[in-house]
């Protein structure tokens, strides 16, 4: 992989499930009025945070303001790439809840690997995470009411 180059582990969509790790790619606003979720762009899901982008310090904070919100240790969250750029990489590993974003009727054919083996924190009704619309629409309804 060259340098410029940046991988898309997440093909068309801002997410992708490898195992029981979620990775998501990442469109950063530091210094926002309000730390948000915002709505996924293209490959991306916009996030908004209130710090400043000085030496990571805008990505550590995001990572300790979506921690709880995925139901998560801030050490379950990885960045993978661009700790200090807006574009970057998280894998977080087994979020026990989901933003609602991530149940959006537009996001039902987000790829989600067949074999994947979820741990029994985050395994709700199905054995594996659904490939299917009205299968995923009840697996996030499911996280999300944990």
């Amino acid at each position: 992989m060259s340098r410029g180059q940046i991988k898309n582990a997440t093909g068309d969509s801002f997410f992708v499930w490898e195992g029981n790790v979620l990775v998501v790619n990442i469109l950063g606003k530091p210094s926002s009025s309000k730390d948000a979720i915002g709505k996924p762009k293209g490959t991306q899901l916009k996030i908004s945070v209130t710090a400043a982008p000085i030496a990571g310090k805008a990505t550590d904070h995001m990572v300790r303001f979506l921690a709880p919100l995925f139901g998560v240790a801030v050490a379950d969250i990885e960045v993978v790439f661009g700790r200090e750029n807006v574009n970057k990489q998280l894998r977080i590993k087994a979020p026990k809840k989901l933003p609602a974003v991530f149940a959006q009727e537009s996001l039902f054919d987000a790829p989600i690997p067949r074999h994947c083996e979820r741990s029994a924190a985050v395994h709700v009704a199905e054995p594996h995470p659904p490939t299917n619309a009205k299968a995923t629409h009840r697996w996030t309804a499911a996280l999300r009411s944990q």
